[in-house]
């Protein structure tokens, strides 16, 4: 593929397309959710690896993320409680041009979080929590 303003400009891929450098990217990301009823909101820090190879993009990552319930205790206070899950993710989506055009960056991901660190009674010992989306 050749720019057409500028041939000095190629690129040897499908429509010239190369799917970008492997990197290395740090995110943050707050969430909200539904935990029995209960509004969670969260917060996650984490390290995820990029690798494009083949028109394939494939991005792997490891977070720790905070959930938090507020509750009142036995006495009538508020109390904020914090549980801790470690949570490891995959996503694997296609570069090819149509299939960008199509999907975009709505392609599968995947995670698995385990509680390990736990306040409260409200979440179970040994808690998992699936994750799929995007």
């Amino acid at each position: 593929m050749h720019h057409k303003k500028n041939p000095g400009i190629s690129a040897s891929a499908l429509n010239g397309y190369t799917g970008g450098n492997d990197m290395l990217s740090l995110r943050v990301s707050t969430d909200i959710r539904n935990y029995k009823n209960y509004f969670v909101p969260s917060i996650s820090l984490g390290l995820t690896i990029v690798a494009n190879a083949n028109l394939v993009r494939r991005e792997y990552s490891v977070s720790g993320e905070r959930n938090f319930l507020f509750l009142t205790n036995d006495n009538g206070k508020l109390e904020a409680y914090r549980n801790t899950f470690l949570a490891i993710s995959y996503g694997r989506g296609s570069l090819k041009n149509n299939e960008v055009k199509s999907f975009g960056n709505r392609y599968p991901y995947f995670s698995l979080g385990y509680l390990i660190k736990r306040r409260g009674d409200y979440y179970d010992k040994n808690t998992f929590k699936p994750g799929l989306g995007r």
